[in-house]
């Protein structure tokens, strides 16, 4: 019988040479290896602190289970809370009422106090769309055009009505792309770019 690869395991090796408990770990963390903190007993304080490492650019990222979009969730007095809201209420008090709290270095596991301040869902909606998080541009799942074509569209010195043709859109698309009113979000290439825009 052939043992689990995973040094120390006595279990048998069956899918991928790893006994069933590495493969599963395998298989959700890509690492059969991980270790995983199932048990952390302690104040909400120590518990956030045992699931936190600290990143080079001085974020402390929750080491736990993330959501899809990002952030992570916290289990305080058995209810799911964010983990980011957690860490200032823990160090900062009360979250004030009407308020979210902002993640000033946008890193959305973050759990710095340091890095987190309270604000309206309006600068929140801010901070998304300055750092280009929300969902533009080719990005968009019904998008005709790709960043390349917008560009070639700003810059043809063509009618509106022969690139709209030639790009297969709306001439009112075109116009709206060369006011900048849609896809605004996309920069403008540098004149080393002009000529290799595609």
């Amino acid at each position: 019988m052939k043992l689990c690869l995973v040094g120390g395991c006595q279990g048998a090796g069956y899918s991928k040479d790893f006994c069933g408990k590495h493969y599963a770990r395998f298989l959700r963390h890509g690492d059969a290896t991980v270790t995983l903190h199932r048990h952390v007993r302690g104040t909400p304080a120590e518990r956030l602190s045992a699931w936190s490492a600290v990143a080079a650019d001085g974020c402390i990222e929750f080491s736990g289970k993330l959501r899809p979009d990002g952030y992570a969730n916290f289990k305080v007095a058995g209810k799911n809370q964010l983990a980011h809201r957690v860490a200032y209420q823990l160090s900062k008090g009360p979250i004030p009422e009407d308020l979210e709290i902002r993640h000033l270095c946008d890193n959305r596991c973050c759990i710095n106090p340091q890095h987190l301040e309270p604000g309206t869902h309006q600068q929140n909606v801010d901070d998304c769309t300055s750092q280009l998080r929300h969902t533009w541009g080719e990005k968009v799942g019904n998008a005709k055009l790709t960043a390349g074509q917008v560009h070639k569209i700003r810059d043809s010195p063509g009618t509106t009505a022969e690139i709209a043709s030639s790009f297969g859109v709306n001439p009112r698309t075109v116009n709206q792309i060369r006011a900048r009113q849609r896809w605004a979000n996309l920069p403008e290439l540098g004149p080393r770019h002009m000529a290799t825009s595609d």
